[in-house]
């Protein structure tokens, strides 16, 4: 048996893949770095969070949900705009 490495990206903790139908790509979060990466065709593109985010969900073709350590934000792949949708252990 053989193994291909799909991207030679180095995360800190590379967790919660993703494949987007819709889209025809792949997501994943690299959880210590605060960061979601996405890969389309060859390039590889990454936008950053405040907190550490560890999964993501496909919601639509333009949007996703992302789970960070303080709330499931709603995320618009083609602007970065993210919004909370809801807050996690706020009182904790």
């Amino acid at each position: 048996m053989s193994a291909l490495i799909f991207d030679q990206t180095e995360c800190q903790l590379g967790e919660g893949p993703l494949w987007h139908p819709q889209r025809q790509e792949l997501f994943w979060c690299d959880i210590m770095a605060k960061k979601l990466y996405r890969r389309r065709g060859d390039r590889v593109q990454h936008w950053r969070f405040g907190k550490n985010v560890s999964a993501a969900g496909w919601l639509d073709r333009d949007t996703l949900l992302v789970a960070s350590a303080s709330a499931l934000l709603r995320f618009d792949i083609t602007t970065g705009v993210r919004e909370v949708v809801q807050s996690l252990e706020a009182d904790n």
